[in-house]
């Protein structure tokens, strides 16, 4: 098994067809094992205005396994309760069915879920990717999918599956879980290095606590436990449960959280579980809208024009080394090269 796993990831291309060719270019002639989307595919406009056909014809080039995530834009965003999607399974279609061949085997997704994980057996890495958009009535029609920007919800379909994707990685297997934004209770902190790791919000949630940090500590320290947790604008439909046993399967190692969404590299961490780290990649996309959240600066050449990161893990000395393509000043104008950070 080789100690080195090398990924690309980006996120938040919001249409952008040049930009994402450019990162499956990328993925296809540098000498990195997978690539990774962290959402965003499309511009901020509503599911059904959303033009789908770029991001699956950009995918037909990629020579390498490229995972797709779920982004809030993606959905049809914030309280546009009418433009949002009518069920999960047309989620999918639109986003994960063109893709979805990358999860390799064993992963669930039933035509219709728009989470799964896949292995890397030689590099011993599983990664996970969740929906932070799903919700328990699957068949729900848009004017009941309750989804507002900026807050995770989750089914419990999703919450046992991401029990059982942790429960059965094999046992010498590193994680990494994408999402598109931060599990709840995740803050911005400084490790040391520069200001580039120092943005960033609290993660607000429809959750009345962190569920998937919750589940991914029970994970890292081999623990049986169970918890109930509820989304109060649900009532009833809003209580989910996370059961269970790792004890048998002893303490796993955790990798990482890796997503997108701020449009700035920010590294983080879960408030109540300060081993759990989360990187969140720059936005790809480059539109004014996009950009102005960002505090990085793009001039007019091709290769400053794009933002994404090729990041190596060093399973034996447990490193995640993050090197920034394309884009690499900030607002002060110091280069931002390579970040590294122990997990």
């Amino acid at each position: 098994m080789r100690e080195f796993f090398r990924l690309l990831a980006a996120s938040d291309v919001h249409g952008n067809r040049e930009r994402m060719d450019r990162i499956i270019k990328y993925l296809n002639e540098e000498d990195v094992d997978a690539g990774v989307f962290l959402g965003d595919m499309t511009e901020y406009k509503s599911f059904y205005e959303a033009d789908r056909d770029f991001y699956p014809e950009s995918l037909k080039a990629a020579t390498k396994p490229f995972l797709t995530t779920i982004g809030n834009h993606d959905t049809g965003n914030n309280d546009e309760i009418a433009s949002s999607f009518a069920s999960t399974k047309e989620l999918y279609e639109a986003w994960m069915a063109p893709s979805i061949k990358y999860a390799g085997p064993g992963t669930t997704h039933n035509g219709e879920d728009c989470y799964y994980y896949t292995d890397f057996p030689k590099q011993g890495v599983r990664i996970i990717v969740l929906n932070q958009y799903d919700h328990n009535d699957r068949k729900s029609d848009a004017t009941n999918y309750l989804h507002r920007r900026n807050h995770e919800m989750y089914s419990q379909r999703q919450i046992d599956f991401y029990i059982n994707a942790m429960t059965t990685a094999p046992a010498n297997f590193g994680v990494i879980t994408c999402l598109h934004n931060s599990p709840g209770t995740m803050i911005p902190f400084n490790m040391g290095y520069s200001s580039e790791h120092t943005y960033g919000f609290m993660v607000p949630s429809y959750i009345s606590e962190s569920i998937i940090p919750f589940i991914t500590n029970g994970f890292i320290n081999g623990t049986k436990a169970g918890k109930n947790f509820e989304i109060p604008t649900l009532g009833s439909q809003g209580q989910l449960t996370a059961n269970f046993d790792f004890t048998e399967r002893g303490a796993g190692e955790f990798i990482c959280y890796l997503g997108g969404h701020y449009h700035n590299s920010m590294l983080s961490r879960v408030k109540d579980y300060p081993n759990q780290l989360m990187y969140n990649v720059d936005s790809a996309g480059c539109d004014p809208t996009t950009l102005q959240y960002s505090h990085f600066q793009r001039d007019e050449s091709e290769e400053h024009m794009d933002s994404f990161a090729d990041i190596t893990i060093d399973r034996a000395k447990k490193t995640v080394s993050i090197k920034k393509i394309g884009t690499t000043l900030d607002e002060y104008g110091a280069d931002r090269l390579e970040t590294k950070f122990l997990y």
